[in-house]
């Protein structure tokens, strides 16, 4: 069994893509139905699914100048809508990406004390976005699909910034 089938089972897994560099993030992965009003769906309240990765390690993304550090039960989301899929999928791109990207936008780019270092970094929008690329990048991830999704994350994320 691979190790993208073994997440889809609920197995916990590292999931690692040839040639990449970066350390492997020990992942879970559940799903949560939630009832949006999604505009791809004209509007229409629909349930949809949402896939939850999980931290079952504690990870440490090593930044230039920086480091990022993710505690045991961190949850964060590829929300790249469902109708999109086929051009690029959650799975498409660097979980450390997705897990980096996800928990800066939802500090607003001041995480936790104890999850940066040096402690007082913070990060505005567009040094989250950057980050973002630049991790899909170093893993290996498909030129045009990093791009495609930084874009995305440009010009539609700034309504998720400093959600939590």
């Amino acid at each position: 069994m691979s190790p993208l089938e073994q997440l889809g089972r609920g197995y916990a897994v590292a999931m690692r893509r040839e040639g990449s560099a970066l350390p492997t993030p020990i992942l879970s992965l559940r799903h949560r139905v939630e009832g949006r009003r999604c505009w791809w769906l004209l509007g229409r309240r629909r349930a949809i699914r949402i896939e939850v990765f999980r931290l079952e390690e504690a990870y440490v993304y090593p930044g230039s100048g920086f480091s990022l550090h993710f505690p045991v039960g961190t949850e964060f989301i590829a929300s790249i809508p469902r109708p999109f899929w086929s051009a690029i999928s959650p799975l498409d791109l660097s979980l450390p990406a997705v897990l980096a990207h996800d928990f800066l936008y939802g500090y607003g780019g001041r995480p936790p004390a104890g999850t940066v270092a040096p402690w007082d970094r913070t990060f505005t929008r567009l040094e989250a976005d950057d980050l973002f690329l630049r991790i899909n990048l170093e893993d290996q991830v498909e030129t045009e699909k990093a791009h495609a999704a930084y874009r995305a994350v440009r010009e539609c994320g700034a309504s998720h910034w400093g959600s939590r």
